[in-house]
């Protein structure tokens, strides 16, 4: 009996070695993983914009038939988008269907009492949730307040809105301003306008359209106030521009002839940078000059 329990001990040790070195095989086999490339349409918004995100979830653990690249599928379904401040709060967050191949695309609308400041995208899955967070991309945004009137001016029975070309006015510049108006009932008034300065000298003068819109071409400058004067029957109008700001700068750009040319008004910043974006191409990193010229072609719309 007692030889019996010697023989069988062994076997009952090498059946509990078996099985711990079996799972520890299982447990040292690579974990399913995922990895996430996006980016905006642009690092710098107002109040008034839709950030536009993009960009593709992909497995790493499991290579392509090649060896060389990720396959463009991945375990989860749908990962979430996170906008949040330096101080960690969160200010949105969204739920986001990623296709078959990979790939995602959403739009966050960025609300009118956002605090001016720098903002944070961070994307990430369920799944990415149970490695270090070092796996979470984490993309830097600027949020700036919205730059033209957004609030129009009114007076009466007559609402005028101002929509400077590059979004401010800048001291120094020929100036590009859209001007909309608009009658009590908020229908389209047409009627002829004129731009004065505060000593009430005309500096030009149109007429706006069956739309209520023209757009009024005058030299700014810096400290001076402008506005735009009409008459009516029920009297003289009165609405004043908005003020010059010559230390943020304008940028103004036109698109024709296969070519998009860009022209900066007012200073420009040391630490600025100046980027095209294109969907096909993404971000392209362009001299930081006053004007410039970018070759469109080969490039596909948008």
């Amino acid at each position: 009996m007692r030889n019996h329990n010697i023989l069988t001990l062994p076997k009952k040790f090498c059946m509990l070695i078996l099985t711990l070195t079996t799972f520890l095989s299982a447990a040292g086999q690579t974990l399913p993983t995922e990895k996430i490339f996006f980016m905006s349409d642009r690092q710098s918004y107002t109040t008034s914009d839709t950030l536009r995100v993009s960009g593709v979830l992909v497995r790493t653990d499991h290579p392509s038939a090649d060896g060389k690249e990720w396959i463009q599928s991945s375990y989860s379904r749908y990962l979430y988008l996170d906008l949040f401040d330096s101080a960690d709060s969160l200010f949105r967050r969204q739920k986001v269907a990623v296709a078959d191949n990979g790939t995602f695309t959403t739009m966050i609308t960025v609300a009118p009492d956002t605090p001016r400041g720098i903002y944070y995208l961070r994307a990430y899955t369920k799944l990415m949730c149970n490695f270090s967070s070092y796996t979470v991309p984490v993309f830097p945004i600027e949020i700036s307040p919205t730059p033209f009137l957004v609030k129009p001016s009114r007076q009466d029975d007559i609402t005028c809105s101002f929509y400077p070309e590059g979004g401010r006015l800048v001291g120094g510049e020929i100036q590009n301003v859209a001007v909309c108006l608009k009658d009590g009932d908020e229908r389209p008034l047409q009627t002829e306008v004129f731009v004065t300065n505060e000593h009430g000298d005309t500096l030009t003068s149109s007429h706006t359209t069956p739309s209520g819109w023209q757009v009024l071409s005058f030299n700014c400058s810096s400290g001076e106030h402008y506005y735009l004067r009409l008459n009516s029957e029920s009297g003289s109008r009165m609405f004043a521009f908005p003020e010059t700001e010559d230390g943020q700068p304008a940028l103004r750009l036109s698109v024709g002839r296969g070519r998009l040319a860009y022209q900066v008004n007012g200073t420009l910043p040391n630490n600025a940078k100046l980027y095209a974006y294109n969907q096909s191409t993404g971000l392209l990193l362009l001299p930081l000059q006053k004007t410039g010229v970018v070759s469109l072609n080969g490039m596909s719309d948008g």
